[in-house]
């Protein structure tokens, strides 16, 4: 955690520069604007592999591909669903249960376990292509807010310069999800773009879920930025936890 002043200087310098160039980069030029370009596309490379993590979980087998024709990204869907390969997927998911709590790891079966009951649940219908869809900047917000945490409690990292740059990314990738997010509800040249994306209509993955299951725009979005928060606050919450537990077990 930060506990000389120093450091929460470094963080506060760090967490805001990563603001700045999530909300105030991807519109800039020059240097600024190329270094955000490449920030943009670490960006898109997670997202991505979002996406076809959630398929192969739901079952379908995809890979992540760049566009650099059109910009961003896509994820190329290989094959129709597979029940094979999503009962494959669940022996695996509740193997890994099961061998956490034959390690003494509990706490990590609930977490998991609940992700397994939502799996199962979501995977009759087609809302788990909503899901899928989702995912792609849901997982953006996941790890923003490891890398976040990673620097803030300088957990799993080897170089003492790792820790900051974990911040700088981690604010970036957060600022910039949810501002891309709030800009599609309420900028309606960013909304007209978005929507045309890819020589295409309505190709987005927001708009896609519409289409799917209904949802609006607006809410959709609200309820983007409050997963993205969330991730945030439970994420550090469950460390702060842990970490009074071991200094509490220490005494």
């Amino acid at each position: 955690m930060l506990t000389q002043h120093r450091d929460k200087i470094i963080f506060s310098c760090c967490f805001a520069a990563g603001i700045a160039t999530g909300v105030y980069g991807p519109d800039s030029a020059g240097w600024f604007g190329l270094l955000t370009a490449g920030l943009v596309y670490m960006s898109v490379f997670f997202h991505e592999i979002g996406h076809t993590v959630f398929y192969w979980l739901y079952g379908y087998a995809a890979v992540p591909t760049f566009d650099f024709a059109s910009g961003g990204g896509m994820t190329y869907q290989l094959t129709g669903r597979s029940w094979m390969l999503q009962l494959g997927v669940f022996g695996a998911i509740g193997y890994f249960i099961w061998q956490s709590w034959r390690n003494n790891m509990a706490l990590l079966c609930v977490p998991i376990g609940a992700a397994l009951s939502l799996l199962v649940l979501t995977s009759f219908g087609d809302f788990h292509l909503a899901i899928i869809l989702f995912m792609g900047h849901g997982v953006e917000a996941t790890l923003a807010a490891f890398f976040l945490a990673r620097g803030y409690f300088n957990l799993w990292l080897s170089r003492a310069g790792e820790r900051w740059l974990n911040v700088f990314v981690g604010a970036f990738m957060l600022a910039y999800a949810i501002t891309f997010v709030f800009d599609l509800m309420y900028d309606a040249g960013f909304a007209a773009d978005y929507t045309a994306q890819k020589g295409g209509h309505r190709f987005g993955d927001f708009h896609r879920i519409e289409d799917e299951v209904g949802i609006p725009a607006k809410p959709l979005g609200w309820l983007f930025i409050t997963y993205a928060l969330a991730c945030v606050a439970v994420l550090f919450g469950w460390i702060i936890r842990r970490l009074r537990e071991e200094r509490e077990a220490a005494v």
